[in-house]
């Protein structure tokens, strides 16, 4: 799933269940700038790696 169709689902809870499933800012921020998962070759996990690469 990518982040677009991730965050859509986070906002669905959210906006149904409360503060409770409020999405995290990092997935706002990445749909907010077109890095969307693997189809646009950037997302999360990229950042993952590098940190695990740095650690």
């Amino acid at each position: 799933m990518g982040g677009g169709a991730g965050l859509a689902i986070a906002e669905y809870l959210y906006a149904r269940l409360g503060p409770r499933f409020e999405p995290p800012r990092l997935p706002r921020d990445k749909v907010a700038v077109g890095e969307l998962g693997r189809k646009s070759g950037k997302g999360v996990l990229r950042v993952v790696i590098a940190f695990r690469e740095e650690g």
